[in-house]
């Protein structure tokens, strides 16, 4: 049964991926690009560990297990909203002062929303309890 604890939730997060891939064709971007690339909706990182999350809690219950995947989700979560958000922010601010040399451009999307963390983390909790019920 452990092996779940591994399929599940990277599934879930190629989902996640999948549906930001669609967003993007929508909204006309670069698609092949939103495929690996940071930020966007939905968060991934947060489908992924909110997976992970609930299935060691439907597995196990409330036990020591669950509290670490919790913590690993709410470090997962806060680094994405908050340090990488900042570092998004910061990549704005360097590639407008960088006027000399065009073909350095750092990337401005790394961090995530509020709303695309919860999501993401929405997408990860309903879809891995539809597939520990189908499955399991």
């Amino acid at each position: 049964m452990n092996y779940y604890l591994i399929t599940i939730p990277f599934f879930i997060a190629i989902i996640t991926q999948v549906i930001k891939l669609s967003i993007a064709i929508i909204k006309g971007k670069k698609a092949i690009n939103e495929l690996w690339s940071y930020g966007g909706m939905p968060s991934s990182h947060a489908a992924l560990t909110s997976s992970l999350t609930t299935l060691v809690y439907l597995i196990n219950g409330l036990d020591l297990n669950f509290l670490i995947a919790l913590i690993l989700t709410f470090i997962v979560i806060r680094d994405a909203a908050g340090l990488r958000q900042e570092i998004s922010k910061h990549s704005q601010i360097l590639n407008t002062l960088n006027t000399e040399k065009k073909s350095i451009t750092l990337n401005e999307r790394i961090g995530h929303t509020p709303f695309q963390l919860t999501i993401g983390a929405i997408i990860g909790i309903i879809l891995t309890i539809l597939l520990y019920n189908l499955f399991i």
